[in-house]
């Protein structure tokens, strides 16, 4: 398998979501970067939305994250996603702030720093992205692994603030930016990993010097500082989704 690297010390597996919330995975063994094979629909991608009523298993019956032999393997009419965090099976959204005023962020991220680092729970689900063979440019939809049948869940779609993205994915994406600008990495990156051919195509990758953002901004006045701060930390999360391919 590609990028094969198993977890040894469950403790310090931390998964986070996008706004920084913290979760210990706490499973020996799981692969880093692990693909698996779901169920389609005629080779389609369900647009099914996820919602804990119809899909989230009972605490009595919590699936294992870690892969069965068919997971690994494949089966007629099932398609390859790549893992790449966790969803809380029964409460999903339980620590997203999205549409939540300024002064409720606020308070999520006191009751963040007072909760600290959240123990492993047994309900969780699997948040996975299609495998594709170059680093798709389109935006990217995150799906969910449920109703497993003969040991091959389906798919459901998750948004992302639903998502304990593993450590993995984090790699060099800054916590101090904005949320917004996180959730774009984020996407960046499990793009990036889901990708089975990871350099950028020719016909992107020869874009001559005097074309794309270098000849997009010819600044004639004097930035303001408001505005070249917003800048800067556009052009970081620009960088990290085009210059990670390289690495």
């Amino acid at each position: 398998m590609e990028h094969e690297e198993f977890v040894q010390d469950p403790e310090t597996d931390i998964a986070r979501n996008e706004y920084l919330d913290e979760i210990k995975v706490g499973i020996l063994g799981r692969a880093r970067f692990q693909k698996i094979y779901v169920r389609s629909l005629n080779g389609k991608r369900s647009t099914t939305k996820y919602t804990p009523e119809e899909d989230a298993p009972s605490p009595e019956q919590a699936l294992s994250i870690l892969p069965t032999t068919e997971e690994k393997e494949g089966r007629p009419d099932t398609m390859q996603f790549l893992v790449v965090g966790l969803v809380l099976a029964a409460e999903p959204l339980k620590y997203s702030t999205k549409g939540t005023g300024k002064a409720r962020v606020k308070d999520r991220k006191n009751a963040r720093r007072a909760r600290g680092i959240l123990n492993a729970e047994a309900n969780v689900l699997r948040a996975i992205v299609p495998i594709t063979e170059y680093i798709s440019n389109a935006s990217i939809k995150y799906y969910v692994a449920c109703h497993p049948v003969m040991n091959l869940c389906s798919m459901r779609l998750i948004t992302s603030d639903a998502i304990f993205f593993f450590p993995k994915i984090w790699t060099d994406i800054l916590t101090d930016a904005e949320v917004k600008l996180r959730r774009t990495a984020i996407g960046s990156a499990c793009k990036h990993y889901a990708a089975k051919i990871k350099n950028l195509p020719e016909s992107i990758a020869n874009i001559p010097s005097t074309e794309g953002t270098l000849a997009f901004y010819d600044f004639e006045s004097v930035l303001e500082k408001s505005d070249a701060e917003k800048f800067i930390k556009e052009v970081k999360v620009y960088v990290f989704q085009y210059c990670i391919n390289f690495k």
